[in-house]
Parts: C-alpha cells; structure tokens; sequence
C-alpha cells in the first residue's frame, strides 16, 4: 500500500520485470517517484538531493530491489510487483560510502511486506551509527540506533548512516 502524500519504500525483492510502467501498473494516484542514481544520498538525511531520478521527468526507467525511493500519490492506492521465488538466491552486495544512504529493505525468505527484521543483523556487515525512516501515515521519521532492538520493515526504505565506505549484504 502507498499512502497518499509522500511514501519511503523499497521492493522486498528482485521483481520479475523492473519497467517503471510495469511496476506502477494499476497504481493510480502516483505523480512522482525519485532515487538516487547510486545507493549514496549523503547529505541532509531526509533531501534526497544528491543526483536525482525522477519519474516525472521520463529518466528513471526502471524500479530496481537494489534501490529505495521516495513514492508521492495524491491518493491511497497499492503497487503489485511480481517477485518470484528462487530456489538459490544470492545475497546482493550493495556498496555505501561514509555519509548517507539511502537504502531498500530486502527480504531473501520471502518475508512479507510490513515484515520486521532486526537493525543490527540487516546492518551487521557496516559499521553504522543511526538510520532514518519515514512514516507516511503520520508524515514523521524515525531514528533507528544500533544495539537498541531496532527493528526495519521489509519494503521500506531508510537511510543509514556510515562512518566509513562499507558493503550492504542484507
């Protein structure tokens, strides 16, 4: 489900065709979908500034699980992605720099949507001080903090933020 006003997401996995007109099928309400071009935003936490893609403007072309992105609907509506399951899945490596990155939530089980996964074990390959996510029903962010019991959510996205250049392996 996207919300109506602005949306952080991500896909729970890789879908089965990543066209940007494939994905959004049947989701109406939806006027823009931003990113970044790399995983790195690095800058103010909640700008997603740094080299934008943007739907509107016909270059982003594809919605990839690799990525999270910034979702605005002028109206509640659900995106349905085919994700099929894979008997032998390997782990994607996403590389981050020091700073802010904005991030996906993957899920190599097949967890659901809305699934919690622990902070600490999804971020346990970076070295990771806090991560920021957004709530779109009630239009505020979140703090995540390492060794807190902090929990993500599958097909959300967050920002993390890294002391040093790491390698995401969820």
């Amino acid at each position: 489900s996207v919300s109506s006003g602005w949306n952080l997401i991500s896909l729970p996995g890789k879908p089965s065709d990543t066209a940007v007109a494939t994905i959004l099928a049947g989701a109406t309400g939806i006027t823009t979908v931003v990113t970044t071009k790399y995983p790195t935003a690095n800058g103010m936490p909640c700008n997603p500034t740094q080299s934008p893609v943007t739907y509107t403007s016909d270059t982003l072309t594809e919605i990839a699980a690799t990525k999270a992105y910034w979702v605005y609907s002028t109206n509640l509506t659900s995106i349905r992605v085919d994700i099929p399951v894979m008997s032998i899945q390997l782990p994607p490596a996403l590389p981050l720099q020091a700073g802010w990155n904005l991030v996906p939530v993957l899920s190599l089980t097949g967890a659901a949507i809305g699934t919690f996964i622990s902070a600490d074990s999804y971020f346990s390959s970076l070295s990771w001080s806090q991560a920021i996510g957004y709530t779109a029903s009630t239009g505020t962010f979140v703090t995540l903090l390492p060794n807190t019991g902090a929990n993500l959510v599958v097909g959300q996205g967050y920002y993390v933020f890294v002391a040093r250049d790491g390698v995401l392996v969820p």
